[in-house]
C-alpha cells in the first residue's frame, strides 16, 4: 500500500547522520496523459514486479504498457482537477490479489475496485464511503489489528475519523465509519471537504496511535473508553492565528529531547516545515521551524529512509 506520491521527488533529510550510499535517480516517463493526483503500486497481475496504479489505468510492468481498470476520464493539467486525488492499494476482499482503493474528488463518494485476477475486462466497483473529505487522506493501521483504516472526514455528518476495512463475507458492502470528532465546525475538526492537513503518529508516546490536523491532535483512547479527546493548537508561523495550509503530518522525536515533535509539507503554498515541542503537558505547545522554502505544492509528503543511513528521509514532489 502507498499514499499518493507525486512523480517528481525531493528528497530531504533529517538531521546529522553518516554519509550513507549515494542515492540517484533516473526518470521514467510512463504516460504523457494527466490521469490523476495520487498514484500507488502494486503488484497487480502476481508475476512478482510492482505494477503502478494512478487514477483509473494501472500500468503492467516491466514495459508499462497500460491497462484500463474502469473507463478513463479526460483531464487538463493546470486547467482542472482529475478524479483521483488519493490512491491505495490492499487485498479488500482477501482474495490473495490486490485491490485498487481511489479517493476521487474531495466530498464525493469513493470506492475500491476489485482485481480481476488476470481476466480481461474492467474491475468491478465497490462504494466505501459516500462522502470522502479532506485532500490528504490517509491509510494507516490506527487501531492496532495489523488491517489499515481510511483516516478521513465525512459530511453531511461534519465529523472526521476512520473507515475500517470490512470482515471478508461483507467485502463488498459500505465500510464503518468511526468519528474521531465530534460534529463542528469542518474548517478546524478536519472534516471539510477541501480541508488543508491529515496525520497520525504517536503523539503522547503511550503506544497508541493518535490522529493530527494542523488545528489540534485526537487523542486515541485507552482500552475501556471510547471518546478521542481533542488538544487544540496551532501549527503556524509566529504570531499566526490560523494553521499554515498543510498536506501530510508525521511525528518523530527530531531534535532528540524525548518528546514527539511535528513534521508538515504545504499544500498550495511554499514550504516543509517542522514543529518542536516544547513539552506541555497536553503536547499543545509548539515552536516553528522552517526546513526549506525553495519550491511549492509539497501536497504530498512520505517520510521513509531513502539512503540506507538509519534515519527517515523526507520524500515530496
Amino acid at each position: 500500500m502507498m499514499r499518493m506520491l507525486m512523480t517528481s521527488l525531493l528528497v530531504l533529510g533529517l538531521g546529522t547522520s553518516l554519509l550513507a550510499e549515494e542515492v540517484s535517480w533516473k526518470r521514467v516517463e510512463l504516460d504523457s496523459a494527466f490521469r490523476s493526483e495520487g498514484v500507488t503500486t502494486a503488484d497487480v497481475n502476481r508475476d512478482g514486479q510492482l505494477d503502478v496504479l494512478a487514477g483509473e489505468v494501472w500500468y503492467e510492468a516491466p514495459h508499462w504498457t497500460m491497462h484500463e481498470i474502469t473507463t478513463p476520464g479526460e483531464f487538463v493539467a493546470g486547467v482542472g482537477y482529475s478524479e483521483s486525488f488519493a490512491d491505495f492499494a490492499y487485498d479488500v476482499n482477501q482474495d490473495g490479489w490486490e485491490d485498487y482503493i481511489l479517493v476521487g474528488f474531495p466530498g464525493k463518494e469513493f470506492y475500491w475496485y476489485e482485481n480481476p485476477q488476470n481476466k480481461e475486462g474492467h474491475w468491478a466497483k465497490h462504494e466505501i464511503w459516500h462522502s470522502g473529505c479532506n485532500e490528504s487522506p490517509d491509510f494507516e493501521d490506527i487501531t492496532g489489528d495489523g488491517i489499515p483504516e481510511i483516516i478521513i472526514g465525512s459530511q453531511p455528518e461534519s465529523q472526521y475519523g476512520f473507515l475500517e476495512i470490512p470482515s471478508k463475507e461483507k467485502a463488498n458492502e459500505k465500510w464503518t465509519f468511526t468519528p474521531v470528532s465530534r460534529p463542528g465546525d469542518p474548517g478546524k475538526n478536519g472534516s471539510h471537504r477541501f480541508y488543508h492537513g491529515n496525520g497520525y503518529g504517536d503523539l503522547n508516546m503511550d503506544g497508541l496511535t493518535d490522529l493530527l490536523i494542523p488545528h489540534g491532535w485526537y487523542e486515541h483512547p485507552a482500552a475501556g473508553s471510547t471518546e478521542w479527546v481533542f488538544h487544540p493548537y496551532t501549527l503556524g508561523k509566529p504570531g499566526d492565528e490560523n494553521p499554515l495550509p498543510a498536506a501530510n503530518l508525521y511525528v518523530q522525536d527530531f531534535d532528540l529531547d524525548g518528546d514527539q515533535d511535528i513534521v508538515m509539507s504545504c499544500a498550495h503554498s511554499f514550504g516543509v516545515w517542522w514543529f518542536e515541542n516544547l513539552g506541555a503537558e497536553n503536547n499543545d505547545k509548539f515552536e516553528y521551524h522552517l526546513i526549506d522554502e525553495s519550491f511549492s505544492q509539497t501536497h504530498a509528503l512520505e517520510f521513509y529512509d531513502i539512503n540506507g543511513d538509519g534515519q527517515k528521509d523526507l520524500v515530496t514532489g
